[in-house]
């Protein structure tokens, strides 16, 4: 067990010892001038009197042992400090409160410790000033944090705490308690302090947690109604849906893919929130440009019950691809190989495997467990992702990536999620203000808002389509960089494509939320005349969904990014007379407009070496992989590979050296000592 003091305790220990080094050392002295050691208690008396700075007279010039002089000077300051110290932890929650409340800028903070306590340390971190805003009986951490800096203000009393809370002048109040009814009743407190204390035309946002997605919409229709949003904007976050959206932004289903093989399956052990959340936007926004959509198969031990209540939440679902639910018990580790094997068997070979078991341990049992299955069949392991704490790299493998939990989403640039939004929100705004221009008016429906007046719903769908710029960007071997003009323009071809590959993704969200075809667009309804094949719209229509594609580079460019072409070079064993940095720097300089990407099978050690050189260097890289491999030169790669393309089994180092020289841009050949082959093979 790690034991972990506090500045106090510590101060109070260091007191303690120097108070027994007096009374041992008064008890020297005397034993040195009179032959004997005098009392204990007259010695613990005389060391009590260093305190106030009172030392005997007749041991003014006397010889005194060390810990005596020590002693001397120590505990009267020791003893100095530690009052002080003492005294300011009774006064300090007050006075700091009134400091940053008198400063303003400041976030308020109420939710547990893991995740409200977590925000307010990354807060406190980045030198941003913040108020937790919690019980008192959550007293053993809150003096963690009050030790760093961190006041808090009561949420009992008259007016719940908000009168110290200053939330005339603060940044925003986030709300991240696991209870959504103790959420709203927070929420409607801070915002009828805000009407009353702050400013028209300056709104306090206030951000609340709702899990539950018919809640959210519920507690939205009601704001949309009945909100006054000239001092307070209520926005309803939910930690499923941010989980979801961060594991399918950070981990793009095409990291992993079968050589040979076009189809997807995701395997799935369970069906929780953040796992519904993550099929829905794979389904909506997973739009490659060949038009395939990813399978399903859900491993739960109640499938039946999950798949009543997802098909009766999300009915156009099944339209797009049916998620198969099959019983399970997941809940048993030791059953996972057999039920790989059984599920791999009939449905095919996963592309990922999502694993949400309810609990961070089992999850992670389980993780270990699938990826045992793939090391004995000796077959590359596609990713997987186990809802769990982040662990050490080398305690994970090479293959199983941690998400979603509460050490995770403790984030305040996570939850908030304003940094992320400048594409959504520039995204958006090019659609209201070409609304406007064709006449439509400012609230007519629930999408002709200004950004911060948008529902969540709203704002997701735009967050959506900012996300899926990546993945066409990904579609077409590109990929985004630091703002810069690279020369980056879509050809007439590849804009119709991905213009197709957009309208199939709008249409998709649509029909996931429960929208259909109508002749007459009806918000009300949910009908909408665009809901048909691409090929069937009218040439209007497929203009404005290739104008979507135009304005992406303009757009991205908002968010301080450009897109790049990748450079593919192929990596394979052969002699060299250059280094790596030679080759790459050569390259650079012929393609200036493309990024260079490293790929190669790093079961070949010359290769292993130049592939881990350029990793370091900052050169994204792809792997060619024949079968499980673990050691711990490749784990690194493995973790961080852009995409890793597994090869059919019985596949030699020759026949993935011929895939390799087919499917990249150039070839170098990689000697022992490192030298790559200049210039290349091809």
């Amino acid at each position: 067990m790690r034991w972990a003091l506090s500045a106090p305790a510590v101060r109070i220990g260091a007191t303690a010892i120097a108070f027994l080094l007096a009374v041992y050392g008064f008890g020297e002295a005397y034993h040195m001038l009179r032959g004997q050691n005098g009392a204990l208690q007259t010695n613990a008396f005389k060391a009590l009197q260093l305190v106030v700075g009172q030392f005997p007279a007749d041991l003014q010039d006397a010889p005194l042992p060390l810990s005596l002089q020590i002693a001397r000077w120590a505990l009267p300051l020791l003893t100095f400090w530690t009052t002080v110290s003492l005294g300011w932890r009774e006064v300090r929650n007050p006075i700091q409160l009134r400091w940053i409340a008198r400063r303003g800028d400041h976030l308020v903070i109420s939710g547990d410790e893991l995740l409200a306590g977590g925000v307010a340390a990354s807060e406190r971190h980045a030198a941003r000033p913040a108020i937790l805003w919690v019980d008192h009986d959550q007293a053993p951490w809150l003096e963690r944090l009050a030790d760093a800096g961190v006041p808090h203000a009561p949420t009992e009393g008259e007016d719940c705490g908000t009168g110290a809370l200053g939330l005339d002048r603060a940044r925003s109040v986030l709300l991240v308690a696991d209870d959504p009814t103790r959420n709203m009743a927070l929420a409607a407190a801070a915002i009828a302090t805000a009407a009353a204390t702050r400013p028209p035309g300056d709104p306090l946002p206030v951000i609340a947690r709702i899990d539950d997605l018919d809640l959210r919409r519920s507690v939205e229709e009601r704001q949309a109604q009945d909100g006054d949003r000239r001092t307070a904007r209520l926005r309803i976050i939910s930690l499923p849906d941010i989980a979801a959206r961060a594991l399918f932004v950070e981990q793009p289903l095409d990291r992993f893919r079968h050589i040979g093989v076009d189809r997807r399956l995701v395997l799935m052990l369970g069906f929780t929130p953040v796992i519904e959340r993550y099929a829905l936007r794979l389904l909506a926004g997973s739009h490659h440009r060949r038009g395939e959509r990813p399978r399903f198969v859900v491993l739960d031990p109640d499938a039946s019950a999950r798949q009543a209540i997802f098909a009766a939440r999300r009915p156009g679902a099944d339209a797009l691809s049916p998620l198969v639910f099959e019983r399970a018990a997941i809940d048993q580790p030791a059953l996972l190989p057999r039920l790989l094997d059984d599920a791999i068997a009939r449905h095919g070979e996963p592309v990922a495997i999502v694993i949400d078991a309810g609990d961070e341990a089992r999850s992670l049992a389980l993780a270990y467990a699938a990826d045992g299955w793939f090391a004995v069949a000796d077959r590359p392991t596609p990713p997987i992702h186990a809802r769990t704490s982040p662990c050490a790299e080398r305690q994970l493998g090479g293959a199983i990536f941690p998400f979603g939990s509460a050490a995770a989403l403790a984030d305040p640039e996570r939850l908030l999620q304003d940094r992320h939004d400048l594409l959504a929100r520039a995204i958006h705004d090019h659609y209201f203000e070409g609304r406007l221009d064709d006449g439509d008016v400012v609230g007519t429906r629930a999408s002709m808002q200004e950004w911060d007046d948008l529902d969540e719903t709203i704002r997701d769908d735009n967050r959506l389509v900012a996300d899926c710029y990546r993945l066409k960007l990904r579609d077409i071997d590109a990929s985004l960089g630091p703002a810069s003009d690279t020369g980056f323009r879509l050809d007439e071809t590849e804009i119709e494509e991905l213009a197709r590959a957009e309208h199939d993704r709008w249409m998709a969200a649509k029909l996931i939320d429960g929208w259909a075809h109508g002749a007459v667009r009806d918000d009300r309804l949910r009908r909408h005349p665009d809901i048909i094949p691409y090929d069937d719209l009218s040439e209007r229509i497929r203009d404005l969904d290739r104008e979507q594609i135009r304005l992406m580079t303009r757009l991205l460019v908002t968010s301080g990014q450009t897109p790049q072409r990748m450079l593919s070079v192929g990596l394979r064993a052969g002699a060299g007379s250059a280094s790596l940095g030679e080759a790459c720097a050569t390259l650079a300089t012929q393609y200036p407009d493309r990024a260079i990407m490293l790929v190669g099978d790093p079961g070949n050690a010359a290769v292993r070496g130049a592939l881990t050189a350029g990793m370091r260097a900052g050169v994204p890289i792809r792997l060619v992989l024949r079968g499980h491999d673990d050691r711990n030169d490749v784990l690194p790669l493995l973790r961080r590979a852009d995409a890793r393309f597994a090869c059919p089994a019985g596949w030699s180092a020759a026949d993935a050296d011929g895939w390799l020289g087919a499917h990249t841009d150039l070839a170098l050949g990689v000697a022992a000592d490192g030298r790559v082959s200049a210039p290349w093979l091809r």
